[in-house]
C-alpha cells in the first residue's frame, strides 16, 4: 500500500487505487503525481484555494477514471 493509499479510510473513494494519481498540497499550490513518475505543480494564491483546487482536481481525475 501507498502512503498515498487511503483504503484504510474509505476504499471507494481511494483516488490512489482507482487511477494510481495522487494528488497534495504545499504552501501554495497543488502537486499531481503520476504513475509514470511526473509531477505537476500548480501554484495559487494561498493554501485555502490549494486545498479548493486539490479536492476540484480529485473529482475530476475520478469522473475521468470512471468514463472510461
Amino acid at each position: 500500500m501507498s502512503s498515498a493509499c487511503i483504503c484504510h479510510i474509505d476504499k471507494n473513494k481511494c483516488l490512489w487505487c482507482k487511477t494510481n494519481i495522487y494528488f497534495s498540497t504545499f504552501s501554495q499550490g497543488v502537486a499531481i503525481n503520476f504513475p509514470d513518475g511526473r509531477i505537476t505543480m500548480l501554484h495559487t494564491r494561498d493554501m485555502a484555494d490549494a486545498h479548493d483546487l486539490a479536492e476540484l482536481l480529485k473529482e475530476t481525475a475520478v469522473n475521468i477514471e470512471e468514463l472510461n
